[in-house]
């Protein structure tokens, strides 16, 4: 049970530490965490101890809840099932960065719109050397994973 709190302290001070830097929050701001542990097999009550711990890690506050809050957060899935939801009103310009999520998912969209028919082009696919063609399915896969993830933030950030 101990290496299972102890992955779950791990896991959560990653995520917040990755919020942080995929929203550029300055390193001296507090953020607000909220961990709803779900159907994780650890209960409550083992959990509570270590967040004083994950707090210090993590420059956050953290509470644990039944759901998640509403508003402008980013929000992480963790091993086992819970979900970790980091407030980003108050620490970020939401509006430009809505803006700048959009822009990004627009530009790559774009990119994606022309590697597609690049690789549904017969004369390119024929012609081109196997590890080129299969280069640029895996850099579509990628490029859709990328998307897939910036579409989430927009939803979960600007509500669209």
């Amino acid at each position: 049970r101990k290496a299972h709190i102890f992955g779950l302290v791990m896991d959560v001070v990653a995520a917040i530490r990755q919020v942080r830097s995929e929203y550029n929050v300055p390193p001296g701001k507090t953020v607000a965490a909220t961990i709803v542990l779900g159907e994780s097999p650890i209960p409550m009550q083992d959990f509570a101890g270590e967040i004083p711990i994950i707090e210090r890690l993590a420059r956050a506050t953290l509470r644990v809840a039944e759901e998640a809050p509403t508003g402008a957060a980013a929000t992480a899935i963790l091993r086992d099932g819970p979900a970790l939801s980091v407030e980003l009103a108050g620490l970020i310009d939401v509006d430009q960065e809505c803006a700048r999520l959009k822009a990004d998912l627009a530009g790559l969209e774009k990119q994606m719109g022309a590697l597609d028919a690049r690789l549904n082009n017969e004369q390119f696919t024929a012609k081109a050397p196997a590890h080129v063609v299969k280069s640029e399915r895996d850099k579509l896969r990628d490029w859709v994973a990328r998307r897939d993830q910036l579409r989430a933030k927009v939803e979960a950030l600007c509500g669209d």
